[in-house]
């Protein structure tokens, strides 16, 4: 799933999966707003919850911060990892939003291969969690 009210971002995610090799469809929202029906949904069993949420920080109306408050009230970071791929650019906000129960943080535009990185990562593990399970 991804949360972002860029519409580069959305180019940018949706290409990084598809080099990664994901075939899984990629929900996309434009706002928090725009998403929390569906988060709903899959708090009350009607929709399956994403793998992993990528979610911007800095958008008009709910921002970040506030959709992953949304999440954690409700006990969905406890099941999906959320990617922030935002404007940190102040330590205060990868700080919050580490404190909010984001999984991973990384500044806006980053190429596609370090995305895909990411979106394997916060799915699968790191590197080193993946031999273990092994």
């Amino acid at each position: 799933m991804l949360i972002d009210d860029d519409e580069d971002a959305h180019v940018l995610v949706k290409y990084a999966l598809e080099r990664a090799g994901f075939k899984l469809p990629l929900r996309r929202f434009f706002s928090g707003e725009e998403a929390l029906p569906y988060l709903e949904d899959c708090t009350l069993g009607r929709a399956a919850l994403p793998h992993v949420i990528i979610l911007d920080l800095k958008m008009p109306g709910m921002s970040g911060f506030d959709v992953l408050a949304w999440l954690r009230t409700r006990g969905i970071l406890e099941q999906t990892k959320v990617a922030v791929v935002s404007c940190c650019d102040h330590a205060a906000d990868v700080m919050r939003a580490y404190s909010l129960g984001a999984h991973a943080c990384i500044g806006k535009a980053p190429n596609s291969d370090i995305l895909a990185k990411l979106i394997t990562d916060a799915i699968y593990g790191p590197p080193a969690d993946r031999a273990h399970a092994s």
